[in-house]
């Protein structure tokens, strides 16, 4: 991780360098979590108690909902597409949201 950035034109050169123009985002204000966010802060405390996830040495702790929904786009076992789709969201509590309902499709999935 470091600075956000969206992709506004890219080409690839003949040397097949990758090439492209970026617009700079703006870092985005830090929200305090929120009582609907305690599953998904437990389901965080959870994963980092995990050996792999400890070897990390990522500091897995909730400061807000913008860390959080990070954190968990980060560790969860989702497609590299979803992830991209997830950290595409600006807004920390639409994020928390897709991140939830992606738990809940996975759940249906695995009682399927």
């Amino acid at each position: 991780g470091g600075r956000r950035f969206r992709v506004v034109a890219a080409e690839v050169q003949r040397d097949q360098l990758l090439v492209a123009e970026v617009e700079w985002l703006e870092e985005p204000v830090e929200r305090p979590l929120q009582e609907e966010d305690a599953d998904l802060v437990a389901l965080l405390e959870a994963l980092a108690e995990h050996p792999m996830v400890a070897s990390l040495n990522m500091g897995v702790s909730a400061g807000g909902q913008y860390a959080l929904s990070n954190q968990l786009a980060y560790l969860l076992p989702f497609t590299e597409k979803d992830k991209v789709e997830l950290l595409e969201i600006d807004d920390p509590e639409e994020r928390l949201d897709a991140i939830q309902e992606l738990l809940d499709e996975m759940q249906g999935d695995l009682q399927a």
